[in-house]
């Protein structure tokens, strides 16, 4: 019953936990930012409309509100041919599946 391990792997135990240790320090620090989602991931909105529209997402932007900061999403805003802006959404008006961005319509309706 005695677990033995390759160097190699105790290697990269050792590896991780530093990167472990690194993340941890980064947000005791209040530095580490957790992203909803990635650049070029889908992402649902509740239009004017009361229609849910698709949009991909081009970027963030990082704003100070009073005490504290908020992640906003940019999306590129798009005539019939040419990108001609960015529209930035709170991360509360946008909805990472299609399926979540219905429910929060059914119970704005409702």
């Amino acid at each position: 019953g005695k677990l033995e391990f390759s160097k190699s792997a105790i290697e990269g135990i050792h590896q991780v936990l530093r990167e472990l240790k690194e993340y941890k320090g980064l947000e005791q620090k209040g530095i580490l930012i957790k992203l909803p989602c990635a650049v070029g991931d889908t992402i649902y909105i509740i239009g004017d409309n009361d229609k849910i529209e698709e949009a991909i997402v081009d970027g963030f932007e990082i704003r100070r509100l009073r005490d504290r900061f908020e992640i906003f999403i940019l999306i590129p805003i798009c005539d019939d041919i040419r990108q001609i802006g960015y529209k930035t959404m709170s991360q509360e008006s946008v909805f990472l599946t299609r399926d979540e961005a219905e429910l929060k319509l059914k119970k704005m309706v409702w």
